[in-house]
Parts: structure tokens; C-alpha cells; sequence
């Protein structure tokens, strides 16, 4: 990694261990260690206080620190972080941000260790079950660290999955490529979709929650004859006539020898890979495509992006342009666009829906009931867009008057489409 002075960082942020991987714009991912064993690349996501000295640990050292009954051990960072839920240490109330931002700093400080004359260009930081909500507590954690949101973005683990996959070689992900995910929450099944009729190529993620039929306490309960047994069962109506290339295998209910008995009978006309670092890897090639700017022939269309195009016809210098307010492959939570126009004899605005898995795109109209009459071409809107899912879009509409002519009558309009 000399050929740059800049890292490139994937980081795996889980309530039980935190894995980080990092490469430059011109090398695969390399995995951080704790120190310079194999099984510390997986840092127990978890902080302790020594008593005597007021000294943090992080990661095993934590942990033996609590088992040596030295301090005060704190977990769960993300809970409480969820939660709003300070902790009391030594008679300091420390907040959930500020107990995370510890966690991080030292954890990125592995970084500075290995790589001292290298500085963190882009970050990407993936969570298990990401919302919204958690999104907007981890930004001011981050920016704390000095990361902002040039340098940073969060995303979901079926994100980076994607950006893992199709990051191996094109003939492991020629047809649909399959995820099994057996952790402390259950099984998931993730399944990618590689359309092959649309240019770019669009790849469509499916997500489905088997924790009900498959929990993690089946570990316990069932021989690993019946559980593989129970796990063939899921997997082949998952697979059932479906055409896969590539299945791929993470948690740590996948360790046991039932799984690898189970792989194999799993393998024919697939290719069958197993690891617990592949969200970590994921995020780092995703930090890359940011820096990058992306990969041109694939358009990614994840739970966390547009599946449609969605845009304004108007009138500019004599021709009918399509503005867009929201295009496909696009994260919905950054979308949206506002701009304004000039009516031109007319009280309805048309939008286009162009659904990448669609032959032809839609037009809809939204009408402008009780518009103020006036004379034409003296009506003026703001128009602003918002998309609070993948597959809604809210256009609102409001007066602004037309300059020292008419003044705003302060009218709004607003409509929800599916697209």
C-alpha cells in the first residue's frame, strides 16, 4: 500500500465483534488486525475501565479485563446507543455516543499503527439491521472522529454484500448469486438477481428473515444430523429452479462440522464459500466504487436504493426536456430534488415512472385542483420531491406568487405516487 497515501476503509460494526478492512484505489482488501494473531481480527465490540488506573481497554483486552473483575466492562454499545442509555463509570455519567466514540477511536487507531503515513481517504461503516434512526445517531459519533459525510457513509450489510459479490470474478456471479447468513439473530437469506436485458446490467436484491423457522438456539436443541436435515429442507425451496452460481456462507452458526457436511451437498453445479469477514470485505470494495465513482455497466438496486427513475416533462427553449427527481440505483434517503417552473396554460404537472424492471415507462399527472386563475404564463411553483422509501415518491407543490406582480396566496398541494 505504498503506491498512496490514503486507506480506503471498510468497517464492520456489529454489537458483537467489529472487523475492519482496508486497500488503496489500486489493491484488494486486507484485514486489521488486533494484534498478530488470526483469530483477533474479530475485536469483541466491547470496552472496560480498569479501576485503579482509570485506564479503557477495548476489544479481548476488555474481555479480560472483566474476567480478571478489574474494572467496570461495558457492552451492547449499540443498544445503548439505540437507546439513548448512559452508564455510569466511577461516578462519570458517560453518554452512549461517548462510550461509541471511544470504541472507534481506538479501534481505528489500528490504522495508525500499521499504516502511520497514511490518512483515511473514504470509509465505509456497515451495521446489521441498519435504520434510519441508527443512521442519524452514528454521524455525529463519527463526525466527533473528524470523519464527516464526504469521507464517510453507512450502510446496510445486504449493501455490501452486494459490493462483495460482484467484486469476485464475473463467472461467480454469471447467474444469481445466494447469501446465507446463520448469526445470534437467526438465519437470513439474501439472493441477488442479475438482469441481464437492461443496460447497465440491473442487480436486484431480495432479503427474507428466517429467524422464526431457522433460530439460532436450534444449535442447542437439534443433532447435527437433524440440523442439517432442517437447513436442506429451507435451502432447496429457496433454490428450488432457481439458476445460481455462487452461495455463499457467513455467522457463527455456520462453524460447526454440520455445516460443511451440509455445504457439500449443497455444491452441485455451484461454487459453495464460507467466511465471516465477507461485510467487512464488502464495505471496503464499497468505499472504493465511492472514491471510484461506481462501476458504469451494473446498476445496484438494494432495500437502500431506487428501483425507478422518476422525473418532471417541461418546456426549455422550445423542447420537452425530462428533469429528474429521482433516479434508479440512487440510496431513497439522498434522493429527491426541488426546483421551479413557470405554468405554461396548464393545471397539471405530468411525471414519468421508468421502472428499470420494466419494458415502458408510465406517465401520472398531478392535478392542481383550486388553482388560482390568472393570467398565463404568471403562475409560479416550487416543486420539491422526497422519497421516504424505495418504491414512494411525495411530490409537494406550493404558490410563490409571480415576482412585484402577484403575491403568493400561500396555496399547497401534495401527492403521494408508488413507483
Amino acid at each position: 500500500m505504498k503506491e498512496e497515501n490514503t486507506l480506503l476503509v471498510g468497517y464492520d460494526l456489529d454489537n458483537e465483534y467489529t472487523q475492519i478492512n482496508c486497500c488503496t484505489s489500486s489493491s484488494e482488501p486486507e484485514t486489521v488486525f488486533a494484534s498478530g494473531g488470526m483469530e483477533q481480527s474479530m475485536i469483541p465490540t466491547a470496552l472496560c475501565c480498569k479501576e485503579e488506573t482509570g485506564e479503557w481497554f477495548y476489544g479481548s483486552e476488555a474481555l479480560e479485563c472483566r474476567n480478571q473483575k478489574n474494572g467496570i466492562y461495558v457492552d451492547d454499545l449499540l443498544g445503548k446507543l439505540i437507546r439513548g442509555e448512559n452508564q455510569t463509570i466511577f461516578d462519570i455519567v458517560y453518554t452512549p455516543e461517548q462510550l461509541l466514540e471511544k470504541f472507534l477511536r481506538r479501534t481505528l487507531g489500528l490504522l495508525r499503527t500499521r499504516y502511520a503515513d497514511q490518512g483515511i481517504l473514504q470509509m465505509v461503516l456497515t451495521v446489521r439491521g441498519l435504520s434510519h434512526e441508527l443512521s442519524e445517531k452514528l454521524k455525529p459519533v463519527l463526525e466527533g472522529l473528524g470523519l464527516l459525510e464526504d469521507r464517510v457513509q453507512i450502510l446496510d450489510y445486504g449493501e455490501c454484500f452486494m459490493h462483495y459479490a460482484l467484486s469476485q470474478k464475473k463467472e461467480l456471479w454469471q447467474n444469481d448469486v445466494v447469501l446465507f447468513d446463520y448469526g445470534k439473530k437467526g438465519l437470513v437469506h439474501y439472493q441477488l438477481t442479475i438482469g441481464k436485458r437492461t443496460v447497465p446490467a440491473a442487480v436486484m436484491l431480495h432479503r427474507e428473515d428466517l429467524s422464526n423457522e431457522f433460530p439460532y438456539d436450534l444449535l442447542q436443541r437439534e443433532s447435527p444430523e437433524r440440523l442439517s436435515f432442517h437447513f436442506m429442507d429451507v435451502a432447496e425451496v429457496l433454490l428450488h429452479r432457481q439458476l445460481v452460481s455462487t452461495l455463499y456462507f457467513t455467522g457463527t452458526g455456520f462453524e460447526g462440522a454440520w455445516a460443511v457436511d451440509t455445504m457439500k451437498k449443497l455444491c452441485f453445479n455451484r461454487r459453495v464459500f464460507r467466511g465471516q469477514n465477507l461485510y467487512t470485505k464488502g464495505a471496503c470494495y464499497a468505499a472504493k466504487a465511492i472514491y471510484t465513482g461506481g462501476r458504469k455497466d451494473i446498476l445496484l438496486l438494494s432495500e437502500e436504493r431506487l428501483y425507478s427513475s422518476f422525473s418532471l416533462k417541461v418546456y426549455h427553449n422550445t423542447k420537452e426536456e425530462e428533469i429528474i427527481l429521482g433516479r434508479a440505483g440512487e440510496e431513497w434517503k439522498y434522493a429527491g430534488n426541488k426546483l421551479r417552473v413557470i405554468l405554461d396554460d396548464t393545471a397539471c404537472l405530468e411525471f414519468t415512472i421508468n421502472n428499470t424492471m420494466k419494458k415502458m415507462p408510465i406517465t401520472v399527472d398531478m392535478v392542481l385542483e383550486g388553482l388560482t386563475k390568472r393570467e398565463n404564463k404568471t403562475i409560479q411553483l416550487e416543486i420539491e420531491v422526497s422519497f421516504p422509501d424505495r418504491n414512494t415518491a411525495i411530490v409537494f407543490v406550493r404558490d410563490l406568487g409571480f415576482g412585484g406582480f402577484y403575491e403568493t396566496n400561500y396555496r399547497v398541494w401534495e401527492q403521494t405516487f408508488v413507483l
